[in-house]
C-alpha cells in the first residue's frame, strides 16, 4: 500500500476574523493547534472534501491560495490578476473554481488554472456566489447603482452566458451561500 496517497481529515475549525483567519486542529491539546495562519484579509474559505484542500481568497493581496487541511503544500493557485476577491466556490463535478472580484466574476480549471472572466462590468459589484453543478448554473449577488439601484440575485449558465436578474433587494448586505452535496 502506498503511503501519503490519502490524507486523514482532522476535526478543524476555521476562525475568520476581520483581517485574518486561522485554521485550528480541534483534535489536539498541544500548543501546535494553529495549523494555517491566513493574514491577507481573507474574504472566503471553502473546503474541498474530495482532495482535502482548503481554498481561501485574500482581498489584501488579490490572491486565491490553497493548502492541505493540515497546512502543508500551501501555495497561491491564482497569484495575480485579481483586485479584491470576495467569494469562492468549487465545482467538483466539472473541475472549476469560481470567484467574485471587484467588478467581475471569474473561473479557472482546477488542473490548469487558466483564468476566464465570465462577467466583466464596470458598474456592477458582484459579492456572494454559489453554483448548481449538476444543472450548470451559477448564482451571485451584486450591487447596482442608477435605475436598478439595490442588491440583486442573478443567475447565468456556468460559462457566464445568458445572465438574468432574479430578485431585487434594498441596500442591505446580502450573500448567497451554497452547500456541499
Amino acid at each position: 500500500m502506498a503511503t501519503g496517497c490519502f490524507r486523514t481529515m482532522s476535526t478543524i475549525s476555521i476562525v475568520v476574523l476581520f483581517l485574518s483567519a486561522v485554521v485550528i486542529d480541534l483534535d489536539t491539546t498541544s500548543d501546535q493547534s494553529v495549523i494555517i495562519n491566513i493574514v491577507n484579509q481573507p474574504t472566503s474559505v471553502v473546503l474541498d472534501i474530495h482532495e482535502r484542500y482548503l481554498y481561501w481568497a485574500n482581498s489584501g493581496d488579490g490572491t486565491i491560495e490553497r493548502s492541505y487541511t493540515d497546512g502543508t503544500e500551501r501555495k497561491a493557485v491564482i497569484g495575480q490578476g485579481l483586485d479584491g476577491p470576495r467569494s469562492i466556490v468549487l465545482d467538483h463535478l466539472n473541475g472549476y473554481i469560481y470567484w467574485t472580484d471587484l467588478l467581475h466574476i471569474g473561473r479557472a480549471k482546477l488542473d490548469s488554472l487558466n483564468i476566464e472572466i465570465l462577467k466583466n462590468n464596470t458598474s456592477h459589484d458582484p459579492k456572494g456566489l454559489t453554483i448548481n453543478s449538476s444543472k450548470g448554473i451559477i448564482y451571485w449577488t451584486e450591487s447596482l447603482m442608477g435605475d436598478n439601484e439595490g442588491y440583486w440575485i442573478n443567475v447565468a449558465n456556468a460559462n457566464g452566458s445568458d445572465p438574468e436578474k432574479l430578485w431585487r433587494f434594498g441596500f442591505t448586505e446580502v450573500d448567497v451561500y451554497g452547500k456541499l452535496g
